[in-house]
This record gives structure tokens, sequence and C-alpha cells, in this order.
């Protein structure tokens, strides 16, 4: 589903788009630390794998908050970085959250509800998700444990000037 959304980019660019260590997909099911280097270890062992010293980088919520944990770690593997409603990174009202997000997704998980999931898309996407990605949203939330811990500490360089990161909040 997500890899869908950069499909355009596929035109220019060598897209490598590995499923995320310890979540769904068919990549090992041992999760690794979010609050320290381990995601950053990850990356630059793909990168070292496919023989790439610097890349750029694009990726959404959690896939945002990892590429912060190599930005933190390793900033110079980034040659540059487009964030899209990165996890890691405070943003917007918590009760918000908790009112868009969090109550209709018990609410779903309890009754399956497709009016909750409808609510859930509709926060997570400014009412512009289209059903087949509502769908596996869906699928998601009943099938899979999702990641508590999003990754932490990112906001110790973000300020130094040394990283220029675009961040799309959605």
């Amino acid at each position: 589903m997500t890899l869908s959304w950069f499909t355009p980019l596929l035109t220019k660019f060598r897209i490598y788009a590995p499923d995320t260590i310890g979540h769904p997909g068919y990549s090992s099911e041992s999760r690794i630390s979010a609050k320290d280097e381990s995601f950053a270890l990850w990356v630059s062992d793909l990168m070292d794998h496919f023989n790439i010293k610097q890349s750029g980088f694009i990726g959404p919520s959690y896939g945002a908050g990892i590429i912060l944990r190599l930005a933190t770690y390793m900033p110079e593997r980034i040659a540059c970085s487009v964030l899209v409603a990165p996890s890691g990174l405070e943003i917007g009202s918590k009760l918000t959250m908790i009112k868009k997000i969090l109550l209709p997704l018990i609410l779903f998980n309890r009754t399956s509800s497709d009016n909750q999931l409808q609510n859930i898309a509709d926060a997570m996407s400014h009412h512009s998700m289209d059903e087949l990605d509502k769908q596996i949203l869906g699928e998601l939330f009943t099938s899979v444990k999702l990641e508590q811990n999003m990754p932490k500490q990112t906001e110790n360089y973000l300020w130094n000037g040394a990283l220029s990161i675009k961040t799309i909040f959605g």
C-alpha cells in the first residue's frame, strides 16, 4: 500500500523499499529497539549490502521516524530526505489524536465497525483514502500487533543546521 504512493518516483529513481524489520511483511518478526541506534545500524547494513554510501530517503510515519534515527546517528548516509508525518516528532494535539484516531481504533477493534474504520481513514488522510487502502488499514488493525514505541531522541540534530529535512504533515 505505502509503496504505491511513491510509484511516480520510479520513472526517475531506483527505489529500495525493505520491509521494516519486526513489522508486517516478509522480514524477521524480531523487533529492534526504537530508542537507540538499532534502526540506524539496520539501515546502514542494508545500504552496505547494496553498496550504497549515501542516499536520498522518503518515509511516511514510522519510516520517517527510522530516517530520523539514521540522521541522528549516521547523517553522512543521507543525501536528502522527505519525511511525511514523521513518528518521533511531536505534532498536533494529543487530545485531537486520541479523539480522531485512538478512540475510533478502540471501537473498531471491539466492533469491526466500517464507520469507525472510515473515521480513522478520514482522520489519517484528510478524507482522501481510497477504498483499497482503507481495507488494508482495517486488515492491519485486526491482524497485526501495532508498534507502540516510536523512534525517539530525534530532536538533537534537527536544529543544528547539519541536515536539511523537508517534513510534510498530513
